[in-house]
């Protein structure tokens, strides 16, 4: 994947507030390589845990804040 790709990634990652360490547990591999992974340092990562990866952030729903008025 490149560059600009996994940033894009990351930054869907924190907006959906999705934890490094809810990404590894889902795929299956160590937090410390789920981080090196986003800071551009897992030079030889596996295309299937790569692939596992992207599905998972994607598949996460994405949560909003509203201010909800309720009358009494």
């Amino acid at each position: 994947m490149e560059y600009e790709m996994i940033n894009e990634l990351n930054a869907e990652r924190m907006r959906k507030r999705i934890k490094i360490k809810d990404i590894a547990m889902a795929v299956n591999i160590s937090e410390a390589y789920v981080s090196m992974y986003f800071k551009h340092k897992a030079n030889n990562i596996d295309s299937n845990k790569e692939q596992a990866i992207i599905e998972y952030v994607r598949s996460q729903p994405e949560y909003r804040m509203a201010k909800i008025i309720v009358e009494n």
